[in-house]
């Protein structure tokens, strides 16, 4: 009887063990997965910008920190004669630039400054004061280009607040900027104080061939 047992045991065992082995042996064996980049194609600003370069033709040249076509101009010096309404023992008043924009003398019906848009010009607009009361003032586009915008005036001071609301570029004042050895421009009083003369000196302009303000 226990031998009967024994030989049942065994045989269990065997099987067993037996099936287990042959599921282990014919399973496969399990990969690991290989991981693919993915490809990603050049977007077309990435495509724009490796082509601008070719675009920059002629004296225009490719500026890698900006993406855009540019070239520099000089601004030659410039004077102006102002007449006053009345005569001043001192200066006062502002040398406003414009660019790319004319600001037009007067208002419209609603008290509000009026704008041209033509392309490429640099436009001074220089109001005279005598306390809050205006004396003089002068509207003048300087310098004009053809071919593309005007972006930045080296060594002009930018503005901001309301100044920057008017579309004013750049602002120096006439009593405290002018007359230094470093300025922009230069002002004195004539004809015992009826006009003033104003030379603004040669700048040095960053011209886009798209505008960039």
């Amino acid at each position: 009887m226990k031998k009967w047992i024994l030989g049942i045991c065994s045989g269990l065992i065997i099987t067993v063990g037996g099936g287990f082995i042959l599921h282990h042996v014919t399973q496969p064996e399990p990969t690991t997965p290989v991981k693919r980049e993915p490809i990603i194609p050049p977007s077309s600003k990435e495509k724009e910008k490796k082509e601008e370069p070719s675009k920059c033709s002629g004296t225009w040249k490719w500026n890698a920190s900006t993406q855009r076509c540019e070239k520099q101009i000089v601004i030659p010096a410039k004077t102006f004669t102002i007449p006053l309404d009345e005569k001043i023992s001192k200066v006062g008043g502002r040398i406003d630039f414009y660019m790319n924009r004319e600001r037009l003398p007067g208002m419209d019906s609603q008290g509000k400054a009026m704008y041209r848009y033509p392309q490429g010009v640099l436009q001074v607009v220089v109001p005279v004061m005598k306390g809050n009361r205006m004396v003089g003032s002068l509207y003048e586009v300087i310098y004009r280009v053809k071919d593309g915008y005007f972006c930045e005036v080296k060594g002009l001071p930018e503005t901001t607040g309301w100044f920057k609301k008017m579309q004013v570029a750049y602002s120096v004042r006439l009593d405290t900027d002018c007359n230094k050895s470093n300025s922009k421009c230069q002002v004195r009083l004539v004809d015992s104080g009826s006009r003033i003369h104003i030379t603004t000196k040669s700048m040095r302009a960053v011209i886009t061939q798209k505008r960039c303000l």
